[in-house]
C-alpha cells in the first residue's frame, strides 16, 4: 500500500456548551511515503458545525503544504481520502452558569474574575475529563474591551493556558486552550485516516484523556490492525497551537 502526500485539516465539534476542538496532525509515512494530516486542537466557548471536503497541493519537504479550497470530493485511483476542512466559524455567546465564588477564594479579585476562573474550571474539567487543580487568571478582567485574558491552568495532565475573550455581556466569553492536545480526537483521526487509505480498521491508542503540547516534544502512539500487527505512529509537537507531526513506524 502507498501513502500519497496529503494534509488533512479538521475542525471536530464537541461539548455541551458549545465547545469545539479542532487538531493538527501532519507527516504520516507508511512504506517509505508520507500522508500529511493536520489536527489543529484548540477548545472553543461555542460551537457551528459543518465540514466541507477539499484538496491540498502535495508537499516535497517538510514544511506542510498550503490547503486549496474545493468544493468537491476527489478520491485518487490510490485511496487517498480528500482533506477534510471546516469553515471559519464565529462562534456566538452562550450564556454561562452564574456560579458564586467560594470562600476561600482570593477576597482581592473583583467577583466576575472569580466567575469565570470557576466557569473555566468546570468547562476544562468537563470537556477534557481533567482534574484541574487550579486556575488563575489575571487580576482584572475588562468584560466590554474585547481584549483576550491568558488564564493559567493546573491539572493532572500538566500546566497549559486557556485565553478567554470576553463578549461584552456578563458571564458570557469565548475560550479556547494553548499547549493541550485532547488524545481521544487523536486516536479517532487516525482511525479514520488508515481506513480511508485502505488500510482497513485499527485501533489506536494514544492515552486516555489529553497531555501538555509543548514544542519539539515527541510521545508515541499505538497502532494494531485486525490481524494483531503493532506499528507505532510518532508524534512530535510543533507548536502550543496544537500542531503536530506524525509518522507511522
Amino acid at each position: 500500500m502507498r501513502y500519497n502526500d496529503r494534509k488533512l485539516n479538521v475542525w471536530r465539534s464537541f461539548g455541551m456548551i458549545g465547545n469545539h476542538s479542532k487538531m493538527a496532525l501532519s507527516e504520516m509515512g507508511i512504506a517509505a511515503q508520507k500522508t500529511w494530516i493536520c489536527l489543529l486542537q484548540t477548545i472553543g466557548f461555542a460551537i457551528a458545525g459543518g465540514i466541507a471536503l477539499t484538496s491540498c497541493t502535495p508537499s516535497q519537504t517538510d514544511v506542510p503544504p498550503t490547503p486549496i479550497a474545493s468544493p468537491t470530493i476527489t478520491v485518487s485511483p490510490a485511496l487517498t481520502p480528500s482533506p477534510i476542512v471546516s469553515p471559519t466559524l464565529s462562534p456566538s455567546p452562550t450564556d454561562s452558569p452564574t456560579v458564586t465564588p467560594s470562600p476561600t477564594e482570593s477576597p482581592a479579585k473583583p467577583a466576575n474574575v472569580l466567575t469565570i476562573e470557576k466557569q473555566v474550571t468546570d468547562l476544562v474539567a468537563k470537556v477534557g475529563n481533567l482534574t484541574v487543580q487550579s486556575v488563575t487568571c489575571p487580576d482584572a478582567i475588562d468584560e466590554t474591551s474585547g481584549k483576550t485574558y491568558d488564564c493559567q491552568v493546573q491539572s493532572d495532565v500538566g500546566a497549559f493556558v486557556v485565553v478567554v475573550q470576553p463578549t461584552g455581556q456578563p458571564g458570557k466569553f469565548r475560550w479556547g486552550t494553548r499547549g493541550l492536545l485532547l488524545l481521544s480526537k487523536l486516536d479517532t483521526f487516525i482511525q479514520q485516516s488508515v481506513a480511508n487509505q485502505g488500510g482497513g480498521k485499527v485501533t489506536v491508542d494514544c492515552g486516555t484523556k489529553a497531555r501538555t503540547a509543548k514544542r519539539g516534544e515527541t510521545f508515541d502512539c499505538k497502532v494494531t490492525d485486525a490481524k494483531g500487527k503493532i506499528r507505532t505512529a510518532r508524534i512530535t509537537v510543533r507548536d502550543e497551537q496544537g500542531n503536530v507531526y506524525l509518522s507511522v513506524l
